[in-house]
């Protein structure tokens, strides 16, 4: 059984820990576990001599962890270490393949959603709404991938998709992702999949529309949401490419799809 990852940052132990033990009894309604980075678990030992939080927090992680909890993952140490824990944290969600991130900091909410990673607050929420609210960001992943492994069985359309995508990728994401958080850090912070998946140049784009303020149509996003969950055919991409400002290669002109 494969469950989905949940990545929780330090000051959600701190915060909303009574929350967090009643969230790991609702993921027993569907495949989902709590991932601890280990940098999370560093910065409470280092918080650990001033704060009861702290401690209370660490007793819960070596609890869980002693009696195997199976809704409860510990990273066993640090993979790759960023520019600054924040960094730290995120490398580990993406190495480990987080799809939900909980952290009540702001800014890492805000980056970790710019780079297509959904990731929600939890002060002044109950665990019911807060499960729910994960849920929903889990399925909303899972109904896309289904499409995009259906149209990745026919190679020779894929590997045009993907040409398509190398192109898009290259005239309008990556100048804004090295500009946001790096050229170093692009392949940490986005889906592998990005510079050849038009679904997943989809996916990302409506889940990061802000982004790209400026420098897309504010129509363009509505026309995206509506591809997520249907096999995207040449006419689509058509759009695609129109909503992105990039040109038609003339070899795509001439080709059928369907």
């Amino acid at each position: 059984m494969k469950l989905a990852l949940v990545g929780v940052d330090t000051n959600v132990f701190l915060d909303s820990l009574e929350c967090l033990r009643c969230l790991i009894r609702h993921m027993n309604r569907m495949d989902i576990a709590i991932f601890v980075p280990s940098i999370t678990v560093r910065e409470l030992d280092k918080l650990k001599e001033k704060s009861t939080a702290a401690r209370t927090a660490l007793a819960f992680i070596e609890t869980e962890s002693n009696r195997q909890n199976p809704r409860l993952y510990v990273e066993e140490s640090i993979k790759i270490k960023g520019k600054e824990n924040d960094d730290t944290f995120a490398l580990a969600c993406q190495m480990n393949s987080v799809s939900v991130i909980l952290s009540n900091d702001t800014a890492l909410r805000i980056k970790a959603g710019s780079v297509g990673t959904p990731a929600l607050g939890t002060i002044g929420k109950v665990s019911d709404f807060l499960f729910e609210e994960i849920k929903k960001n889990i399925e909303n992943s899972e109904s896309f991938m289904v499409y995009e492994l259906k149209d990745d069985q026919e190679s020779e359309i894929y590997d045009m998709r993907a040409a398509i995508a190398k192109e898009i990728y290259a005239k309008k994401l990556e100048p804004i992702l090295k500009e946001e958080v790096g050229e170093d850090l692009i392949p940490y912070y986005t889906p592998k999949e990005l510079s050849s998946s038009i679904e997943a140049i989809v996916k990302y784009t409506v889940r990061n529309y802000g982004l790209f303020e400026g420098e897309l149509p504010r129509f363009g996003k509505k026309i995206l949401q509506q591809m997520l969950k249907q096999k995207i055919t040449k006419q689509d991409i058509e759009e695609i490419l129109c909503i992105f400002g990039v040109e038609q290669p003339k070899w795509f002109k001439e080709h059928t799809f369907e």
